[in-house]
């Protein structure tokens, strides 16, 4: 008998059902807990800006304004996407054959979201950035990408974003529920702690604590590989972020940094996480790139893990700098049911562990571990 569905986000077992169904044409190995990873083809544009979808995006009208394109061997060989205002359209590929009743959501990977890298997809009709339409095929997605810090080599097959698919109707937890989740399974490690729950949404706080309290990038032309992991030297691309002598943090106007979350953040059974976008009235900062939380993220299948810091990426957008202080509100977790309960938990994928244990900030995979010596001495 079919399990009975309690929310619209398909787990690993129903995206894989949909993949061996014709409906979507990506590998099995790219499926995770309840996202699957979606990777670059062989089709990129330099583009002028973003498109305007009022009457619904259409590649190929768009496309014909392109003022770079380039070969498909130079991307099979790797190709350098340069920061600053430079926007790049990126055909991704997958073959969609969406049913009718289903569609799609996506955001950067944590890896991206912690390099400064904007990440927008869009599919043949969208009138939303990140939402491809029930029913969507025939043409593939496309992802609009702006790297602020630093230049990026990518290739075809290396994965920036992901994709969460939905069918039938969303639910989110209310504050009751979430109160009620916490008393059963902790949506929260911290013994001295108690969750703040408001507007259906968990709030977390910065920590001004951590050794370093947080990383600053280094804008100064480097380019950073993608499709390598664990090979680059952190120090080229970011330095410790101290806090002032009264204990604030001060952001220059356009700085990029990572800071991590007073809550140890876990994710039980049945749900998934997504942070929310932060409000202006709070500051002019924006407090994210990538935000999603899989299921099992730091409660692992049972409840065996600690629970896991969030790491936010944050950018001043004032003209003006901007201090920031211990404890203040970053944003907003919200929680979501799972359609059901998945096969598999985060982790228990390919690399979809390397925040595995995060109690600190830890870098994107693309680099080594961060040397203590030179953390402690900054």
């Amino acid at each position: 008998m079919a399990p009975i569905r309690v929310g619209a986000l398909l787990p690993d077992f129903l995206i894989k059902q949909l993949i061996a169904d014709g409906h979507l044409g990506i590998p099995e190995d790219d499926v995770s807990a309840c996202s699957v990873d979606l990777r670059v083809g062989t089709k990129v544009l330099q583009i002028r800006g973003l498109p305007d979808l009022a009457g619904g995006f259409n590649p190929s009208v768009f496309a014909s304004s392109c003022y770079n394109k380039f070969s498909s061997s130079q991307i099979q060989k790797g190709i350098t996407l340069t920061s600053g205002p430079n926007t790049y359209m990126i055909e991704l590929d997958v073959q969609l054959n969406l049913p009718p009743g289903v569609w799609m959501e996506t955001d950067a990977r944590s890896s991206t979201g912690r390099i400064d890298v904007q990440c927008q997809v869009l599919g043949l009709g969208s009138t939303r950035v990140n939402r491809i339409p029930p029913g969507s095929k025939g043409s593939k997605p496309y992802l609009f990408v702006t790297s602020g810090s630093f230049a990026i080599t990518i290739k075809s097959g290396d994965s920036l974003v992901q994709a969460r698919l939905f069918e039938g109707e969303r639910a989110h937890l209310s504050n009751v529920e979430l109160r009620r989740l916490h008393a059963e399974h902790g949506i929260i490690e911290n013994h001295d702690v108690e969750p703040v729950i408001e507007d259906g949404a968990l709030v977390l706080h910065l920590d001004l604590s951590k050794d370093p309290p947080g990383f600053s990038a280094i804008d100064e032309g480097q380019t950073l590989v993608i499709g390598e992991s664990g090979t680059c030297d952190p120090t080229r691309y970011f330095r410790p972020k101290p806090v002032e002598p009264d204990g604030r943090m001060r952001l220059a106007p356009g700085e990029f940094i990572l800071v991590a979350t007073r809550e140890r953040v876990r994710i039980p059974p049945l749900t998934a996480g997504a942070l929310r976008a932060y409000q202006d009235e709070h500051g002019e900062y924006r407090a994210h790139l990538a935000s999603w939380f899989e299921r099992g993220f730091g409660f692992g299948l049972e409840g065996e893990c600690s629970g896991n810091v969030a790491v936010c990426e944050i950018r001043n957008k004032s003209m003006a700098p901007i201090f920031m202080s211990d404890g203040q509100a970053l944003g907003k977790l919200t929680y979501e049911y799972l359609a059901c309960e998945p096969e598999q938990v985060y982790g228990a994928y390919r690399a979809d562990g390397q925040y595995l244990d995060q109690k600190v900030i830890l870098l994107p995979r693309f680099f080594t571990p961060w040397p203590v010596a030179s953390a402690q001495a900054s």
